[in-house]
């Protein structure tokens, strides 16, 4: 394929996405419906559980490094919770074109960002249903004030396009070169152990 060529398939993909977002969202709600088909809290357990897990984790590394728990946790469960979107989203992109959605992609003419964009959509709806829990802390643990929160929002919106294009990336690389997958996903691992550290 010619560089041109290229550059005219991935702005047609753009293009087709944001015409087309019918074929990525709606499948990814679908998802979540399918993911929490048979239980009465759904997501709720999700939830439940990370907050479980953090708030040990939390309380250890506070102790740890000797730092008020009021001001660590905030930092820690934030951090993780979007750390944690960042790592499912990369990890299962890496096998969106050869597993997950291979099905999809060889019968349907369907561009390989639509499907890296339902994906992240998964992603980021199970990641919103920590919202709640990230505002109550603002407004609780912080000096809350309007002009904080539109910084949130607006750096969501820059991280969410960089793992987009990090997963567009991923999935078109470990496409060609399978051996990648195990390597992305122990360094993502391995950036999981960091993280309390790096908060």
């Amino acid at each position: 394929m010619k560089v041109n060529n290229f550059y005219i398939s991935i702005n047609s993909q753009i293009r087709d996405s944001i015409y087309s977002w019918q074929n990525w969202l709606n499948p990814s709600l679908n998802d979540i419906r399918s993911k929490y088909k048979r239980t009465y809290l759904g997501a709720v357990w999700n939830v439940i559980a990370t907050i479980i897990t953090l708030s040990i984790m939390a309380f250890v590394w506070s102790y740890v490094f000797k730092l008020d728990l009021k001001i660590y946790f905030p930092y820690i469960f934030n951090g993780f919770i979007v750390f944690f979107l960042f790592n499912n989203t990369i990890a299962s992109a890496c096998q969106i074109l050869t597993g997950q959605y291979k099905d999809i992609l060889l019968n349907i003419p369907i561009s390989p960002l639509s499907l890296v964009l339902r994906n992240f959509t998964t992603n980021l709806i199970l990641y919103l249903h920590f919202f709640v829990i990230i505002l109550i802390m603002y407004l609780f643990f912080y000096d809350f004030h309007m002009k904080n929160l539109l910084y949130y929002f607006l750096l969501l919106i820059i991280f969410s396009v960089n793992v987009i294009l990090i997963s567009y990336i991923c999935s078109i690389i470990t496409t060609r070169f399978r051996d990648l997958v195990p390597l992305i996903q122990s360094i993502l691992s391995a950036l999981t152990l960091l993280t309390p550290i790096m908060w």
